[in-house]
């Protein structure tokens, strides 16, 4: 999976291609303790909007 870190010099796009465990793309995206909640439900809900 590839994910955008930011620009280099020539602010061209740097993305970056590794593997995130989900416990680091939870915090990545802001939840967790002072931060959203139900993280479970709205990753289900992406999901099935991605399927349809």
């Amino acid at each position: 999976m590839d994910y955008y870190i930011g620009q280099d010099g020539d602010s061209d796009m740097v993305f970056k291609q590794d593997a995130i465990l989900s416990t680091d793309l939870k915090k990545m995206a802001g939840f967790g303790k002072g931060g959203l909640k139900n993280y479970p439900g709205i990753i289900t809900r992406l999901q099935m909007q991605l399927y349809l």
